[in-house]
């Protein structure tokens, strides 16, 4: 038998070997073929899939770079080699090599796919549509490719083709669940929410146990004003994944809408989410900041929202008046939700260092807060989307505080501390709902940062009509049965009134109808209310306030950004406040422009200040003139006080730091 034929047939054993799944045995022989003819690269090709089977991806990696030396362009080699080095965690050499199998090869579908997946969960978007665009032209029926081509266009916010996508994975296999899920994001994501209820549904009747369609159907009820219904299907997911602290978080956000739910069960569901999702086991050992309290304090900003976005109206101005000689800023942004912008561009400019964190897991954040040196990390998010509270459970800085996107406690232990102010959390009396400390600011917790595009403040619009327009901009989570009741009985008080409610949900049919159907239900014809979608822009936003006389706010969850823009438009705003920091927010911000007056302590004294105010054109018409001017001059737009004052808590809250670490050395040198 010739050498040449010898190899061949130790190679058939080799393959039997395989095909039995005698990995161990086939690896064995496979080492000797290879060691006796060390030139044949089929021989160490061979040798390296056996290596991948046994998940032995170092020495797979081996055996295809010599594979590779002998037959360079033999694209199944760097195909192999990709996968040895994707499973090491190589993500840009397996990439070059996923390339390379492609120019040799343009027609190996499974490279396009698998390079695909690798541009999409770096969210290179483009670069996956490329490929998979022309993947598909190979194999133009093949529900992979059109799956992850509907995930793509999604992302990319091209809804029809995502849509078309999907639909034709659904002519393939007219069941397949995620297809049917992803077209029911894709509608969500359009506004046609009752469309993607249907979808969802659909979703949980073939797999009743798929936890995202539970999650994101409560979101869809949620944004459909349906509050306690979607808390129903957030619960659902969080017991079928508890390890999921996304879907958690999400709860634990609708929780706050509710009226239903008191302040200690909102509370302890938080702490159940800290015990839940902070194992101590992946807490960074105690940081070693150096414990000097006067130096110039490294300050870490954490946000999924360094975007147009409301928490930038508030956080901007803070990072622009920071003290540079004593406080030096790091911003780390996860932009995973939604892609940067122009807004993006002003923080990533603003910063002393910006250090995006999108692709990092919560311990290589970590890690990276760590070996800046950060002395007090910040959280701006919460509860709320894209949050990363897992980085903030690793405990990388001496101190955490949270801040500013949340009105809640995040039910973390290794969070220290929370700022807010003294109208919010009035002293000892919401103390027990935070796990905290909380940090009161003497003027108030909130710095705004006006629009500069926004339009005039238009006359009083009540000039142009007969009669009184109040209106509301908050999101329809905020909107209750409760406070259709109340506004129902103000119209009622104010015979000739209307009331206009914006939304973007009410790019919905259903959803309008749903809300005209509840009003008339408490005796108010459709002819008095206006539900309006949401606009294009922000200044055709505000210019809506142009039609309003008198804003009503919402309760229990009191608007922010809503208030301030109204205020800014020149509209008078009628808050209700409740005894939690979520429901005291509109009396913190019209208490820091002088306008407590239209706080009210109970539903009576609502009722009686928005009728009161809509009885007196001439009130009106003054604070259409005077509320720009007056916010502009008040502690709520002032960013440099409010700054110092934070920087006076931030420098405070590390002297003390300083003083307890000192205190536990001495007391560890004396033993």
């Amino acid at each position: 038998m010739s050498p040449l034929q010898s190899s061949a047939t130790t190679k058939q054993q080799v393959m039997q070997l395989v095909n039995n799944q005698q990995f161990k045995a086939a690896r064995s022989l496979g080492q000797k073929l290879c060691k006796r003819y060390p030139a044949d690269a089929e021989a160490w090709f061979l040798l390296g899939a056996i290596h991948g089977q046994l998940k032995d991806f170092q020495e797979a990696e081996s055996c295809c770079k010599r594979a590779i030396r002998l037959q360079p362009e033999h694209a199944g080699l760097h195909y192999n080699l990709a996968i040895a080095l994707l499973n090491q965690g190589k993500v840009n050499d397996a990439t070059d090599c996923y390339v390379k199998t492609l120019e040799l090869k343009p027609d190996f579908i499974p490279a396009y796919s698998e390079l695909a997946t690798i541009y999409i969960q770096s969210l290179y978007f483009e670069k996956a549509l490329t490929l998979l665009e022309a993947a598909v032209r190979y194999l133009p029926d093949d529900t992979d490719l059109h799956l992850k081509l509907g995930l793509v266009y999604y992302n990319l916010g091209r809804a029809e083709d995502g849509l078309r996508a999907y639909h034709h994975v659904l002519t393939l296999e007219p069941q397949h669940v995620e297809a049917t899920y992803g077209i029911g994001r894709i509608h969500r994501f359009q506004g046609s929410l009752t469309e993607a209820k249907v979808y969802f549904e659909k979703v949980i009747s073939l797999k009743p146990d798929h936890a995202e369609a539970l999650a994101v159907l409560g979101g869809t009820m949620k944004d459909q004003g349906r509050v306690d219904e979607g808390l129903v299907f957030f619960r659902k997911a969080q017991a079928i994944q508890p390890n999921r602290a996304d879907i958690h978080s999400s709860l634990l956000l609708n929780l706050n809408y509710t009226p239903a739910t008191n302040p200690e069960e909102i509370f302890l569901e938080h702490c159940r989410w800290g015990k839940l999702h902070s194992n101590p086991e992946y807490t960074i050992s105690s940081p070693n900041n150096s414990c000097d309290a006067e130096r110039p304090l490294r300050i870490g900003y954490v946000s999924p929202d360094f975007r147009a976005h409301s928490v930038a109206y508030f956080f901007e101005p803070l990072l622009l008046q920071h003290d540079r000689s004593s406080f030096e800023c790091y911003c780390y942004a996860d932009l995973r939700l939604h892609p940067a912008d122009s807004t993006t561009a002003r923080f990533e400019h603003h910063a002393d260092h910006w250090r995006d964190i999108t692709l990092m897991n919560d311990l290589e954040a970590a890690d990276q807060v760590r070996a800046d040196g950060i002395d007090i990390l910040v959280d701006l998010a919460g509860h709320t989307a894209g949050n990363r509270l897992g980085l903030f459970a690793c405990k990388p800085a001496p101190i955490q505080i949270s801040y500013l996107g949340y009105p809640n406690t995040t039910g973390l232990p290794t969070m220290d501390y929370r700022i807010t102010d003294f109208r919010s959390d009035p002293e000892n009396e919401t103390d027990p709902f935070y796990v905290e400390s909380l940090i009161r600011l003497p003027q108030g917790f909130l710095c705004y940062q006006p629009p500069q595009d926004a339009p005039d403040p238009g006359q009083d619009s009540t000039s142009s009509s007969e009669y009184i327009t109040f209106g509301s901009f908050n999101n329809l989570a905020k909107v209750t049965p409760d406070m259709i009741n109340v506004w129902a009985e103000l119209l009622n008080l104010v015979g000739d009134a209307r009331l206009l409610l914006k939304n973007s949900s009410f790019r919905d049919e259903p959803t309008r109808e749903y809300y005209y159907a509840m009003f008339l239900k408490v005796g108010v014809a459709r002819e008095r209310l206006s539900l309006m979608p949401g606009t294009a822009s922000l200044k055709t936003h505000l210019a809506a306030y142009n039609t309003v006389d008198i804003a009503l706010d919402t309760y229990p969850y009191n608007g922010t950004t809503t208030t301030c823009e109204a205020l800014w438009m020149g509209v008078p705003v009628v808050t209700l406040r409740g005894a939690t920091h979520v429901s005291r927010v509109g009396f913190s911000i019209l208490s820091q422009v002088g306008l407590e007056d239209l706080s009210a302590a109970s539903v009576e004294s609502y009722l009686k200040i928005a009728s009161g105010l809509a009885a007196d054109l001439n009130k009106q018409r003054q604070f259409r003139k005077t509320l720009r001017k007056k916010l502009l001059s008040s502690p709520l737009c002032n960013a440099e006080k409010i700054t110092r004052s934070i920087e006076a808590s931030y420098r405070k809250v590390w002297k003390d730091w300083c003083i307890h670490r000192q205190t536990k050395q001495e007391q560890t040198g004396n033993r």
